[in-house]
């Protein structure tokens, strides 16, 4: 199993070598992504991801550093299919899961804008996220908690999701994007954590650093993501404080940066 980071940045202004939010799993022979912010695709398969060994795509939330690389996510397997003179996807179909209804539809819609009766010939599935354990087909399981980054819908479903990655025995906790730490305490206490994908974008990193601490948190390898305006601005002072908070090792991510839980 690796975890690849392909976009480490927020929804701030553009950044210089960062792209917004997208993760890989690979595990299994599959891949699996975690978000699509833009130009997913783009480092992916310039850094040697197999798409077409992608199993599923999950959308934590609706905001576009999220999300607005999967349209092209979704072609670009296709386009590699009629390069290699591939008739049938290997894989039976790509599930898609997303917070809500609508989304899937919309994008269809954009995808045969582009190309007509494409969609025809794209192996995806649509799924809502439901609390709970979601996903599992033997090689990750994920569930998902509902956070407080987005208010729900009219009919009270939630519209923004943390998630836990279960492979190989170990237990991986992406925070996607929350309002508040204690959000994610069912994931994190009381079993040991592996790998804590956190967000910087709507926190400060050494905050972050310091509950965890004083929490008595579990926590084998803590990495940063999702860099907001004011870390990476001020990147250096934001490690030396987040390194005097927390008194152990951890990782600030980078594009194509690869992590081993």
């Amino acid at each position: 199993m690796q975890i690849r980071i392909l976009g480490s940045c927020s929804g701030t202004e553009p950044m210089p070598g960062r792209h917004q939010t997208s993760v890989t799993l690979e595990a299994g022979g599959h891949v699996y992504f975690f978000d699509a912010g833009e130009n997913c695709h783009f480092n992916a398969y310039l850094n040697g991801v197999d798409l077409l060994s992608m199993k599923a795509i999950f959308i934590s939330h609706y905001h576009s550093d999220h999300l607005a690389g999967l349209p092209l996510l979704m072609w670009l397997p296709r386009k590699l299919m009629v390069v290699n003179k591939i008739a049938d996807f290997p894989g039976n179909e790509i599930g898609l899961y997303f917070p809500s209804k609508g989304l899937y539809e919309a994008l269809m819609c954009f995808l045969n804008a582009m190309e007509p009766g494409v969609t025809n010939r794209l192996p995806y599935k649509n799924y809502v996220i439901n609390e709970g354990c979601f996903y599992d087909d033997g090689t990750i399981s994920v569930e998902a908690i509902h956070n407080r980054h987005l208010p729900p819908n009219a009919d009270g479903s939630w519209t923004s999701f943390s998630f836990l990655i279960r492979c190989e025995g170990k237990r991986i906790v992406y925070s996607g994007d929350i309002a508040d730490l204690s959000e994610l305490d069912c994931f994190l206490k009381p079993e040991p954590c592996d790998l804590f994908l956190m967000e910087t974008g709507h926190h400060h990193p050494w905050e972050v650093a310091r509950r965890l601490r004083e929490g008595n948190y579990n926590i084998k390898q803590l990495a940063f993501m999702h860099h907001g305006r004011d870390f990476l601005l001020r990147l250096e002072e934001s490690k030396r404080l987040t390194q005097e908070a927390y008194q152990a090792p951890f990782i600030v991510t980078s594009d194509n940066q690869v992590i081993t839980p």
